[in-house]
């Protein structure tokens, strides 16, 4: 069983640090790697402490904070955030502030 969590875990973290699958649910996740919500979201939970659906955010907030620090200055940040799956932008900058110690307007200015 745990053997099976861990297999889960790593089938899953391919798909996640793999940029072109991103956004992608839970659920969604759940299906590519052939195994339960609860059986991802313990692994995930042993592992880092977090859920799957945590630890998919973080992911994908640091990519759209890359992906603003290296872009040009009148980039609109909404285009970058819905790309990444975020599309409520005051959630979103709120999220991102609380992750970074800065707003995506702040890190798109660098």
């Amino acid at each position: 069983r745990l053997r099976d969590q861990n297999s889960a875990l790593e089938r899953a973290l391919e798909i996640i640090h793999d940029c072109d699958n991103l956004p992608i649910t839970v659920t969604e996740l759940s299906i590519q790697v052939n195994t339960s919500l609860s059986t991802l979201a313990r692994s995930f939970v042993a592992r880092f402490g977090v859920t799957p659906k945590v630890y998919l955010r973080a992911r994908c907030l640091s990519a759209v904070r890359d992906q603003l620090a290296m872009s040009p200055p009148e980039t609109r940040i909404a285009e970058i955030a819905n790309r990444w799956g975020f599309w409520h932008m005051g959630q979103f900058a709120h999220d991102f502030r609380r992750m970074f110690g800065e707003l995506p307007s702040e890190t798109l200015k660098k």
